[in-house]
C-alpha cells in the first residue's frame, strides 16, 4: 500500500459519508501483538503515514476509563484498509492468518462481477430473476396465510368445527359460513 499523502487527502467537494470502522483495541487484542496498545497504535500510524479523520477518528472520553495517569482513554477507530494493513504488518501467527485470509479473499472479489461490468441483457435478466423470486415466494406467503386463517379458526374453536370440516377446509374448500 502506497505510504504517499494523496491517499489521505479528502475531496471537499465529496459529500461525507459513513464509513465502518474498527476498533483498534478489538484488532490489537486479535492480532496478540507484543506490544502494548498505545506503543504499537502511535508507531504504526507514523510508520505507514496514516491520517486522522481519513484513515482513523479519535475518540476522547473519560467514560472510557482512566489510564493509570488519570488520563482519559482514547480509543482508535480504524477504517477498514487501515486495520486490513496493520493487520497484515504484524509479524507473528495472528498476521498470518490475516494475511492468509486475504490472499484467499482476493481471487473470489475478483471473480465476482461487479455490476457496472455487467451488459445491459444481464441486468435485465438478473432483474427478471429477482422478479420470478418475489412473485414464488408471495405465493408461498398467500398460500401459507390460508392455512394459517383455517388453523387459527380450528384453534378459537370458533363455530362448531369438526376435524373432518377442518380437514376439507385445509384442502381447499371453503366453509359457507364464516365467525
Amino acid at each position: 500500500m502506497a505510504t504517499s499523502t494523496d491517499r489521505h487527502q479528502p475531496d471537499p467537494h465529496q459529500p461525507l459519508s459513513l464509513v465502518q470502522t474498527v476498533n483498534a483495541r478489538d484488532l490489537h487484542a486479535f492480532l496478540q501483538a507484543s506490544k502494548d496498545f498505545s506503543t504499537l497504535i502511535k508507531d504504526r500510524v507514523r510508520k505507514y503515514a496514516f491520517a486522522e479523520g481519513v484513515d482513523y477518528v479519535l475518540e476522547f472520553s473519560p467514560k472510557l476509563g482512566k489510564t493509570s495517569g488519570g488520563r482519559p482513554s482514547i480509543e482508535y477507530h480504524l477504517s477498514l484498509d487501515m486495520a486490513k494493513e496493520l493487520a497484515m504488518v504484524e509479524r507473528n501467527d495472528k498476521g498470518k492468518e490475516a494475511r492468509l485470509y486475504f490472499i484467499e479473499c482476493e481471487p473470489k472479489a475478483k471473480a465476482a462481477p461487479v455490476p457496472a461490468e455487467l451488459s445491459r441483457m444481464e441486468l435485465i435478466q438478473l432483474a427478471k430473476d429477482a422478479e420470478k423470486e418475489k412473485l414464488a415466494l408471495q405465493a408461498v406467503v398467500e398460500e401459507q396465510a390460508a392455512k394459517l386463517e383455517g388453523f387459527n379458526r380450528i384453534a378459537d374453536g370458533c363455530g362448531a368445527l369438526t376435524i373432518r370440516a377442518a380437514a376439507k377446509s385445509q384442502l381447499g374448500m371453503r366453509r359457507s359460513s364464516r365467525c
